[in-house]
């Protein structure tokens, strides 16, 4: 287990999250914790990756659990019923530090055994907030459901279509158990709020066995200051991008849901002057793309991927499964206009003014946005990008925000 002390002041919060420092999630935790520490709150990070722990025998058990905890899923589909041990390290945690309130974000990733700490905190009577940045607390496994239509979860899940996806199982199906499970324990927690990114998980959310219990929307948001002045001119001789229009597309993970294919397909419709950028994939990928795109790998440096968001002259978006869209925003704040499908969260952020909305998995429509985005030019876009981040996701309103929900 890792964790990180902030000033002692006068409220206590405990946060716990599966990393700490890696993606978008810790870095708006990370930031947050800094402001709430400049406002009188004391702050432990609790993070399930990343182990760090006085007793080398404890980390090694909690390792070990952890690659157990892997296994059941694979073979049983039992995603969030192991790690006992490292759980239990938390509890005690929360007993030593004594938090006024305890801020929930992912609980899946196979590091916590989530009947044994509800059990914990819902007696415990600390205000517990859970940030929701996906659909898996409400669903007998997967994560998000909007790819494949299924809707099982709004009543009960069984014979899951998506069982071979994150958590994997290989073998068993265990979702109607899992709900069953779920149900149980999360509708049964009475003192939690929940804070969701979009209206869109939002509505889901009204759908699910969650729906009695006090939500909030709360969108993810963007230190706006970082992505001022970035040079990105040479980008354009390393990768001989010279009179060409750069189509960009940013992932952690590349696969049919996040729009791989649809890139493909998108290089097979573009002009000579226009080249596809796609960050996030993996070498295997990188060896299959056409010469009109252009693969690499992902970038840990922030401020490297935001020369990549500026040189861009339009973001596309194919995701067909968000419960809000960082990268949207985070290249709305460069400037460059965006296109996302209908149906998701993007909704929320686009208009005609900030880039297009293309019909939901049609390809067709996505090139037919693509390309009026670019015929009208980035600068028809430019400054309606930037207020729109401003005045919506700016990372201070969302400071102002989450401190009135603690005090609340």
């Amino acid at each position: 287990m890792r964790y990180f002390v902030y000033n002692k002041l006068n409220m206590k919060l405990l946060v716990l999250n599966t990393v700490c420092n890696q993606g978008s999630i810790p870095y708006l935790i990370n930031k947050t914790i800094t402001y709430l520490q400049n406002n009188n709150v004391e702050v432990i990070f609790l993070c399930g990756r990343n182990i760090v722990n006085g007793n080398f025998f404890i980390n090694l058990l909690i390792k070990f659990e952890m690659i157990i905890h892997l296994l059941i899923t694979r073979i049983f589909d039992f995603h969030g019923f192991g790690s006992i041990i490292f759980t239990l390290v938390v509890i005690n945690k929360i007993k030593s530090f004594k938090p006024d309130k305890i801020h929930l974000h992912n609980l899946h990733g196979y590091y916590i055994n989530f009947p044994i700490l509800f059990k914990y905190i819902n007696n415990s009577g600390i205000k517990i907030y859970w940030t929701l940045h996906d659909c898996w607390a409400f669903t007998g496994h997967c994560t998000h459901f909007t790819y494949v239509g299924c809707e099982k979860w709004k009543r009960n899940c069984f014979n899951c279509p998506q069982k071979n996806t994150y958590p994997k199982s290989v073998l068993f199906d265990n979702s109607y158990m899992n709900f069953k499970l779920k149900k149980q324990t999360f509708s049964n927690l009475n003192n939690v709020e929940f804070i969701l990114p979009s209206f869109w998980l939002q509505k889901r959310f009204n759908y699910s066995f969650l729906k009695k219990l006090p939500s909030t929307v709360l969108p993810n948001a963007i230190d706006l200051k970082q992505f001022q002045n970035s040079n990105y001119n040479h980008l354009i001789g390393k990768h001989n991008l010279y009179s060409k229009k750069v189509i960009l597309g940013v992932s952690s993970i590349w696969n049919e849901k996040k729009g791989f294919s649809d890139f493909i397909k998108l290089s097979q419709n573009i002009t000579l002057d226009t080249i596809i950028i796609l960050i996030g994939l993996s070498d295997k990928q990188i060896t299959s793309l056409p010469s009109n795109i252009i693969g690499l790998k992902r970038i840990n440096v922030f401020s490297e991927l935001i020369q990549y968001y500026n040189l861009a002259d339009v973001y596309v978006n194919a995701s067909k499964e968000e419960t809000f869209g960082m990268t949207t925003i985070e290249a709305l704040a460069t400037g460059t206009p965006v296109v996302a499908y209908k149906n998701t969260p993007a909704e929320e952020i686009l208009d005609d003014t900030v880039g297009s909305l293309a019909n939901y998995n049609d390809i067709e429509s996505l090139i037919s946005s693509i390309n009026n985005v670019l015929s009208k030019g980035k600068t028809s876009y430019s400054e309606n990008a930037l207020k729109k981040v401003s005045g919506n996701y700016n990372i201070d309103f969302y400071f102002s925000k989450i401190l009135t929900i603690y005090n609340a």
